[in-house]
């Protein structure tokens, strides 16, 4: 997910299928949420606002996740980015929620750059363990996980699932994120890719309710060569939960 201009998601679409009326969740552990267990947020507790550093949420433990049904067909898997879905509690840690990997920070609000503060403490971690700062000649949290992902597919002889989300996406800006987004795609050309885009910030944050129809609808394109055909569109009212 990330607030991307409408020509990159118009030449992406070319390449794959086009969901034009898609409306992401108001909050973005919302979002997540719908998409990785396919459920209504509103029933999962999380239907309006991102977990917060003091909040003791998450998803329930027995409800199962997208990522399940990956991990049973032999894939190896991946989060990179921010979280989002509960940090209070170890059940909650995606390591804990079927992903083989996590690299990424546990809260959706932690800054993208040093010193990677959440509320007032450093939120950054590698396989479980907190980090204090990034490898050398890697600006920011996107950057990496980005290069990380490509690592993962280096180094894993399984097929990979993964799921990126760039951190801070109401802030960073359509030409930082958009150059990532198209390098990994091309280094994987016969795979699988969602891409979310989101309006740029939260309509709750900016009393806009109900929403300006720019800020509420987005789009999201599926490429997948010779799998799914190019250029097509699905004009359906689509939310995170259909996704799965």
């Amino acid at each position: 997910s990330a607030p991307l201009t409408k020509t990159f998601m118009e030449r992406r679409g070319q390449r794959g299928v086009t969901l034009s009326h898609y409306a992401p969740a108001p909050a973005l552990s919302a979002e997540r949420a719908a998409l990785l267990v396919g459920r209504d947020p509103l029933r999962l507790g999380m239907a309006y606002n991102n977990i917060r550093p003091w909040d003791n949420a998450g998803i329930h433990p027995e409800e199962s996740l997208l990522v399940d049904t990956f991990s049973r067909a032999g894939y190896h898997t991946a989060f990179l980015g921010n979280w989002g879905l509960g940090h209070a509690q170890y059940q909650y840690h995606p390591l804990q929620r079927g992903f083989d990997r996590f690299e990424g920070q546990l809260l959706v609000d932690a800054g993208s750059t040093p010193p990677f503060t959440a509320f007032d403490g450093v939120d950054l971690q590698a396989e479980g363990k907190p980090l204090k700062q990034l490898p050398e000649g890697v600006a920011n949290v996107n950057q990496w996980i980005t290069h990380r992902l490509q690592r993962v597919w280096e180094e894993t002889s399984e097929p990979v699932f993964s799921l990126l989300s760039f951190s801070k996406p109401e802030k960073v800006s359509a030409p930082e994120i958009e150059p990532l987004i198209e390098s990994i795609i091309s280094a994987q050309p016969d795979s699988l890719f969602v891409v979310l885009n989101r309006p740029a910030g939260n309509h709750l944050e900016h009393a806009l309710l109900p929403p300006e129809p720019t800020r509420s609808m987005s789009s999201a394109v599926f490429i997948w060569p010779e799998q799914l055909p190019s250029g097509a569109e699905v004009t359906a009212l689509t939310s995170p939960l259909d996704i799965l």
